[in-house]
């Protein structure tokens, strides 16, 4: 078993459990209104998953693992990029920057995660030019169907 978890971080779980978060909010500012941001986070099952290790990114909108399976190796992600809006454009480019630099430094992945990109919105062309170009597949629009 693993999660991929977007705008949210895990509690504390069961010693069957690990984990990696990282919280994208700001709490020094201290108690925060509203609805809360960012932050991604991965669970697995330490019996499934036993060879692990965290990738860091340094990104408050990406955490990584690398997985040892058998004789395979694979870097799952869990992706979220803030909304549709110019404001965000340069966290959106700096992500998918970020993901295709650590798909060139570790080979075979499975991006997950929530990137906030519809086909009616402004930088859904975007990313499914950036994904056509480096040859990576949206499970969402090819193979669930268009608007899932």
């Amino acid at each position: 078993m693993l999660v991929a978890q977007g705008e949210a971080v895990f509690p504390s779980h069961s010693e069957d459990f690990s984990s990696t978060e990282i919280s994208a909010i700001d709490t020094s500012t201290g108690i925060l209104c509203g609805r809360p941001y960012g932050g991604v986070a991965l669970l697995w099952k330490r019996s499934v998953f036993q060879n692990v290790s965290v990738i860091q990114c340094n990104n408050p909108h990406i955490c990584s693992i690398k997985v040892v399976l058998q004789e395979k190796s694979f870097v799952v992600m869990s992706v979220y990029i803030p909304t549709d809006s110019l404001a965000n454009l340069m966290d959106f480019m700096d992500v998918l920057s970020l993901v295709s630099a650590i798909i060139d430094s570790y080979g075979e992945n499975y991006i997950l995660g929530d990137y906030n990109k519809h086909p009616s919105e402004r930088f859904y062309h975007e990313l499914t030019q950036f994904c056509l170009e480096q040859d990576w597949t949206c499970v969402g629009t090819e193979l669930l169907g268009f608007y899932k």
